[in-house]
């Protein structure tokens, strides 16, 4: 399974040299399979923990606002993936200028 999710998160970043460079086409949509769905949401669980987490133990402003983007970035993500299910067999196509870095942080884990 960690395969399909390591192909997911490369296909974040296309044309670059290596993944953790920033995509060099924008507007850009990636096809998250339908079989990996669920692992995916068990990742925003997480994710969505330890952003708060980190609202809960911001000692500024600027960190406060910046975990609050991170909780809007990972709660826009459920919102796409909440209506697909494994067995629909379709997946659901992404924006990645919009849910890249949310989906980037829940494969990384």
């Amino acid at each position: 399974m960690l395969g399909v999710l390591g192909l997911v998160c490369r296909w974040l970043s296309p044309g670059a040299s290596n993944w953790l460079e920033e995509p060099m086409m924008s507007n850009m949509t990636v096809v998250v399979p339908a079989r990996i769905i669920d692992c995916i949401r068990e990742g925003i669980d997480a994710v969505a923990g330890d952003v708060a987490e980190a609202i809960d133990q911001a000692a500024s402003r600027a960190e406060l606002f910046g975990a609050r983007d991170r909780l809007g970035g990972v709660c826009a993500l459920l919102d796409c993936v909440e209506r697909v299910s494994w067995e629909d067999g379709s997946g659901v196509k992404l924006d990645v200028s919009e849910h890249g870095a949310a989906l980037k942080a829940v494969i990384d884990g």
